[in-house]
Parts: structure tokens; sequence; C-alpha cells
């Protein structure tokens, strides 16, 4: 058991939409990352000219929709991957470097992991039932948070055959404490690399944890899954994709990319699952998957992808996207109140009709990329990323991004 005692207790400082009139100073400059997905930093410095998308300048609290969250309790080299919470003061996030946050309403406090490594995803079925993700041998999971500390263990990790190849858990959603799905990138069951899992199931019911190997495609087809949700046990999702290499007949190579798409359902028989591939309608590798109800259900990706499921239908419909950045986190409190975010700074709303985009407060430089978004309600919804934490407590102003 790896004991996570908290420390660095500080209570984070908003800046508010409602301090008109205050320019926000320069960000601090970070060290560079690790990767292009989750990197570990980014340079927050460097120019920014003129005109450019990915920069912004110094704007007031009253151009923005979400404002910058400041806690120094969080090592602000560490890029945020990841958020969930229970409600309103219960609040977790994660991110690289084994970064472990807990909000209560009123503090952010940090939680030493035990790892380096960078935490991908985290989801709980409540308070007392917290589980963080990251590499098969890499999954913790808690009771939450009680009295101002927070212990996790070191949940036994995902069977693996082929130990030398590196696999990443990228994803973690379940329906109960005692039915718990993980995603992530394909793990061979074999020596010969012939077949392979891209999800895991909790496979021990009743409290204890197992892992059962579950293929969402043929066991030949290696795909990674990326982000899953379901309304219920019964109805799962799961999205992903990859870039893979085709050899052309003049000899060359050239890479294809297409966004994969998962269901999940029960005959109602109250046997095995039975999972199934959709048309996603897009070439592009879909990030993150979300729904307000089992007929109604979104996905986001590269390249601005949006998509919609809506029941009856028997493919993903494309929906007009405002950005061509890549989206990769997604929530909602209804089906007329969804946020996507990703690339360069960016916050998308859905009102019920069409996806906009939303303005933040920004320090002056280039913009960071925001990788995950939740909420406890319409007007308390936060988003993390490369320059930590910004909030959205129900204040709009009607203009775009500044």
């Amino acid at each position: 058991m790896i004991l996570l005692l908290a420390v660095g207790a500080l209570t984070p400082t908003f800046v508010s939409c409602a301090d008109s009139g205050k320019e926000l100073e320069g960000g601090p400059e970070l060290d560079g990352g690790e990767d292009a997905e989750t990197s570990d930093a980014h340079d927050g410095g460097g120019d920014c000219d003129a005109g450019d998308a990915g920069c912004t300048h110094a704007v007031t609290c009253d151009e923005t929709d979400w404002s910058p969250v400041a806690t120094t309790s969080i090592d602000k080299r560490r890029t945020l991957t990841s958020i969930w919470g229970s409600g309103k003061n219960d609040v977790w996030v994660v991110g690289s470097a084994g970064t472990i946050a807990h909000f209560d309403g009123t503090t952010w406090t940090t939680i030493p992991s035990g790892t380096k490594e960078t935490l991908r995803a985290v989801w709980g079925s409540s308070a007392t039932d917290v589980w963080v993700v990251s590499t098969p041998g890499v999954l913790l999971h808690g009771n939450g948070w009680n009295a101002g500390t927070a212990s996790f263990d070191l949940a036994p990790e995902i069977p693996r055959v082929v130990d030398n190849v590196a696999t990443l858990t990228l994803a973690v959603w379940g329906s109960s404490p005692d039915d718990v799905w993980l995603g992530g990138e394909p793990m061979p069951l074999d020596w010969d690399l012939s077949e392979h899992a891209p999800a895991w199931r909790k496979a021990d019911p009743g409290g204890g944890v197992g892992w059962e190997n579950v293929f969402v495609a043929r066991s030949t087809d290696r795909v990674t899954v990326r982000s899953i949700w379901g309304s219920g046990p019964n109805d799962v999702w799961a999205v992903g994709g990859d870039d893979d290499e085709v050899f052309n007949p003049d000899g060359t190579q050239s890479v294809v990319s297409r966004g994969r798409t998962f269901h999940a359902s029960s005959d109602g028989s109250g046997g095995a699952l039975q999972w199934k591939e959709l048309d996603s309608q897009s070439s592009s590798i879909l990030y993150a998957v979300w729904g307000s109800g089992p007929g109604d259900v979104w996905a986001v990706g590269r390249r601005g992808t949006i998509r919609r499921f809506k029941t009856g239908a028997s493919r993903w419909e494309t929906v007009s996207s405002p950005t061509t950045e890549n989206l990769r986190g997604l929530w909602g409190s209804g089906p007329s109140d969804v946020w996507a975010v990703g690339d360069n700074g960016t916050l998308l709303h859905f009102d019920g009709a069409s996806w906009e985009t939303s303005s933040a407060a920004f320090p002056p430089g280039p913009k960071p990329n925001l990788y995950g978004v939740w909420g406890s309600g319409a007007d308390d919804v936060w988003a993390v990323g490369e320059d930590g934490l910004l909030h959205f407590s129900g204040h709009t102003n009607n203009g775009g991004a500044p």
C-alpha cells in the first residue's frame, strides 16, 4: 500500500471576471515537455506576434468567460491531464511527473503519488472510490478525501505477457465500484504480437480487483482506446484510433488516420456485453467521448472533429466545428450545455443549437494546450492543461476568444 499524505495545502486565488479593469501579468516560463500528447510542461515564453491565433495579449477579465486559478500548491512546471469530481467540493486533478491534487471547495492540496509517471486519467464512482491510471503497472485506487488527507493503493496491474512492450493506460470509467473499465494502447497478448487487447474490465466483483482483457474490435486489430464513457453498465462507449503506416504500390509509405468508435450493449438476456464498431465518419483520431444519456453521445478529436450519435442512428453524425485545433476533453451538464477543450487554449461550448468559441483570460504569450474538462453543474466548470487550472462560473461574454 502506498500512503499518500496531503501536503502543500494552499488556498487558490481566483482571477475572477468580476475583477474588471485589471490586466493579467505574464505567466511563468516552463520547461519543455516529454511528448506531444501530455507533455510535462511547455514553453510559456517566446515571441507573440500580433494577429497570431496561437498567442494572446493582456486582456481584462471583463472580456472573457473563463478565469485562470492561481495556486502555488501545484507545481507550475507540470501539465494537468485530467479532472474529475464527485461534487463542487470534491474535485481531483492529475498530471505529469505523478501530480495529484484535490480541491475541497476552498483549498487545492497536492498529494505525493509515489511515482514520476505521467498520470493520464482520473475518475471515481463516488467520493470514496477514486481511480487514477497511467501504465499497466501504475494503477492507483483510493478511498477519497478524508479529514485533509488521502491514501491510494497501488492496484494490481494489468497482466502482461510481453514485458518489454511499453503501453499506456489512457482512460478510466465505470458504472459502479464493481464495474470499472480501462482503455489504452493495444497490449500484446502473445509473443508473436498477433493479438492485442486495448481495454480491460474489473473482473473480481465484490471488492477485489482483477482485470480481464476486452476486445472492442477483433483481437488482431490493433486499436488505441483513448476515452471511455457510458450511461450505465449495459451502455458503454469507447473511442480512439491511431496513425497507421500504409505501403503504397510505388513502394512509398504514407500515414493514414481513422477515428474509431465502439459501443457495448446487452441483448437483455443478462449475458456478456457485445461490442460493435460504428462508423465515425472521421479520418481523425478521436480523443474524448461523453453523453447526456444513452441516446445522445458526443465525440471530439483531432483537427476540431466533432461527432454526435443519436438514438436510432447507424453511424455518427458530422457536426460543424468552429475550430481546426485538436480537441482533447469533453464534458457537459446536459444536452444543451456541453464543453470541449483542446490545443492553443481552445474552449468550445454547445448550447443545444450550435458550437461556439469561448474565451479565457490567458497570460500574454502562447496559449496553453488544454486536456481535460469537468464540472459539478452549468455554473461550476473546470478545465486543465499546460498552465494549470481554468474556472467557469456561469458568467459569459458574448465575444470570441481574444
